[in-house]
């Protein structure tokens, strides 16, 4: 078994390289090498440096969807802002 105490930084950071490209579970990498779970996750937290991703904020609709309800046929429809009148009127007339 290694022990992890004695391992330079670069070690460290090479046995995190390798379980990464090892395919394994990092319980099954840490048993294979002698090491215990915990230490392996602290490497790799301390040497992973850190990822953002790019977030595009978007505004809500200004204003709510329609709610149409047919009462003689029970359907409801749901018309968001912005909606085709002429689209909304042959939808209307095909319910109906």
């Amino acid at each position: 078994p290694l022990m992890p105490n004695h391992l330079t930084v670069p070690e460290q950071q090479a046995l995190v390289a390798q379980w990464r490209a090892s395919g394994l579970t990092m319980t099954q990498f840490a048993k294979q090498h002698g090491l215990y779970l915990s230490t392996l996750y602290r490497w790799q937290a301390k040497y992973t440096e850190p990822t953002f991703a790019q977030v595009e904020l978007v505004d809500p609709p200004s204003s709510p969807a329609l709610i149409v309800e047919l009462a003689h046929t029970g359907h409801r429809v749901y018309v968001p802002p912005g909606f085709d009148a002429a689209e909304l009127r042959r939808l209307m007339e095909a319910l109906c």
